[in-house]
């Protein structure tokens, strides 16, 4: 961690670590746009929330636009210390973590908070948890009783005596022992069960039945026979933080995650999910489960998940002769089921990597509606972010990457977004290095065999929807309207997109789409550097064939191609699409530019998704 003294210089290369809301630090950028009045001698900060710090005068100064607040004179606050501000709070905290591990909350509740340290007494690492707004350093904030347990009897001993603020910390060998806790409600704040040593600590399973206000955190489950991990059934306020779900070797169908009946208000962030095994070695039989899973338990179902910071990672291809197979039952996420089509479930996936996914041709499946997926990162994982079912999902921001380094070597399945429903918006979306065809196209609206897909496999053709602002470089495909059956796509809006690939078609339109004049294409633009083809018969509004100029820049650790100022995408945006507030970056567009990226837009605030970042030890 920087301390106040730091100077500007030994701030240039410093990465922004936003940890559960709490962004700590970040680059230096330009101070030219600040007000004269600000001494420019002091030590900045940049909150991905915010925007730019200055430490002046013994307080410090918070710029939002063009406006400043001066923070506080109050408090005798130690400039040793470091200080940080999270904008849901509105709060300032503060860590002298060279003496006492302590933090600061400055705001309605002002006082001291003493925070339990694990480990090492060095550099400690602060997080924030979106579910109760609570600041808490590697193990988070106890406030009351803090039980040991070494057995289950111990473990449900605990239970019912603790109650909210209290600590059940776990040790010994339990991995052989499942756990459960039914009918807790905890109406106020969490019931803490930790590990007492994070990521060692073993258990073979654990049931949440019909619980309010608990905290799972620190364990590993696996690998081992269990038919699913962790069940949540119809509780409600729950954490998942910082566990390892480990799946190596295992031989029989088994789910991290699931869901049931009217469970709703879960985070799960910070976990680690690995090692998905192809096949049973005795039969040959397929691995199926999924990591997260959310059952349909009519009329109930799962609502308000919020899954981010998780790492995903390494799930094995199930092959039929030489080719990837396309459904084997093996996603990362799978969210409900064709009769849950209509149930809002609100979902929200974001700043999650999912690395070396390869189960089948769908990476998260949709099958409900109103989800957000958003500034995840797709590394070299094969299959698609699928909306297969329902009505109004966004997915934005996100980041699809192929190369050279896929764990699985299979040339043409690396895939990126494809839906069917109605009114979903995808946007500023980045892809490059996508070898997928058919299901796995970069962005695919497809067409429908069924009006009608309630209780069955059919697909609903893909109808007003909205693609626009994404970037496509050097892919197999581009962006496709119309593709696998008969129904065609109707309503939809293809905008300010830019397409640079060598080969196939940019901008694909199916026999049963083409001359359907509900479909509109305006200010996308489409450049070959080798064979490609517009693929596109339409005016240079519609799609305007030009090189966009783009450069391949270093983005947080990856090679991200970005439009130079001189680029024609400049302010090239079609107005219409206001939502669109800002880019990829995170950064706001005024007159819009095409593409994911504004350029000129200052510093990131949004970046492409590193393992550092996420699983449960980041840095």
């Amino acid at each position: 961690m920087l301390t106040p003294g730091t100077p500007l210089h030994a701030l240039a290369s410093t990465r922004s670590l936003c940890l559960a809301g709490l962004c700590l630090l970040g680059t230096v950028a330009q101070a030219a746009s600040f007000p004269s009045a600000i001494d420019y001698d002091g030590t900045w900060r940049f909150d991905p929330s915010l925007g730019w710090f200055v430490e002046y005068d013994g307080g410090w100064i918070w710029s939002e636009g063009n406006g400043f607040l001066y923070v506080t004179e109050e408090g005798n606050w130690d400039t040793d210390g470091v200080y940080f501000y999270d904008h849901g709070m509105q709060r300032w905290f503060y860590s002298d973590h060279d003496a006492y591990p302590w933090v600061y909350a400055w705001g309605d509740d002002m006082g001291w908070q003493k925070v339990v340290t694990v480990g090492s007494s060095g550099d400690r690492h602060f997080y924030l948890s979106e579910a109760d707004r609570t600041i808490f350093e590697d193990g988070y904030v106890v406030t009351g009783t803090t039980y040991e347990v070494d057995s289950r009897s111990a473990f449900d001993d605990a239970v019912a005596a603790a109650g909210a603020g209290d600590l059940i910390l776990v040790s010994g060998n339990l991995a052989d022992t499942s756990f459960s806790v039914k009918n807790k409600v905890v109406a106020d704040g969490y019931l803490r069960i930790r590990a007492a040593d994070k990521g060692s600590t073993a258990l073979k399973a654990f049931t949440i039945d019909n619980c309010e206000g608990i905290s799972l955190e620190g364990f590993t489950f696996g690998p081992n026979t269990s038919s699913t991990l962790l069940k949540i059934v119809n509780s409600t306020r729950l954490q998942i933080l910082q566990n390892t779900f480990d799946f190596q070797d295992v031989e029989n169908n088994q789910n991290g995650i699931v869901t049931t009946q009217g469970t709703a208000d879960v985070e799960i962030a910070y976990n680690v999910f690995k090692n998905k095994n192809v096949s049973a070695t005795e039969t040959q039989s397929k691995v199926s489960g999924s990591y997260i899973k959310t059952q349909y338990d009519e009329p109930q179902m799962t609502k308000r998940l919020h899954i981010h910071h998780n790492y995903f990672k390494g799930i094995v291809p199930l092959l039929e002769g030489d080719r990837f197979a396309g459904d084997s039952d093996r996603e990362c996420i799978v969210f409900g089921v064709s009769d849950s089509q209509d149930v809002e479930t609100h979902h929200v996936v974001e700043q999650n990597l999912f690395e070396d996914c390869d189960g089948e041709n769908e990476i998260i499946t949709i099958k409900t509606s109103y989800n957000t997926i958003r500034n995840n990162t797709f590394h070299n994982s094969l299959g698609s972010v699928s909306i297969r079912f329902g009505t109004g999902t966004e997915v934005s921001g996100n980041f699809f990457i192929g190369d050279e380094n896929n764990q699985n070597v299979f040339g043409n399945d690396l895939g990126g977004i494809r839906a069917y429903g109605s009114q979903h918006k995808i946007y500023n979306n980045y892809f490059q290095g996508l070898t997928g065809n058919s299901y796995r196209i970069p962005i695919l609206l497809d067409s429908g065999d069924t009006t009608d897909s309630t209780g069955g496999d059919g697909h609903q053709r893909a109808t007003d929807c909205e693609v626009v602002h994404n970037t496509i470089v050097d892919c197999a495909w581009g962006i496709a309207l119309g593709l696998n059956y008969s129904l065609t796509p109707k309503d939809n809006h293809i905008a300010n997109n830019v397409v640079q690939n060598r080969k196939n078609a940019l901008y694909y339109i199916g026999s049963n789409a083409q001359g359907e004049s509900s479909n509109v294409f305006e200010h996308n633009i489409g450049h070959s550097l080798d064979a490609a083809s517009i693929g596109f018969e339409g005016s240079d509004s519609e799609v305007w064939a030009t090189d966009p100029q783009l450069e391949a820049t270093n983005f947080n650790g990856w090679s991200i191609y970005r439009p130079t100022a001189a680029s024609p995408v400049v302010d090239y945006g079609a107005a219409g699409y206001a939502y669109v507030g800002v880019d990829f970056e995170g950064q706001t567009r005024l007159t819009p530019d095409a593409g994911a990226d504004e350029v000129g837009g200052g510093a990131p605030l949004i970046w492409p998704v590193n393992a550092w970042q996420v699983g449960p030890n980041p840095r």
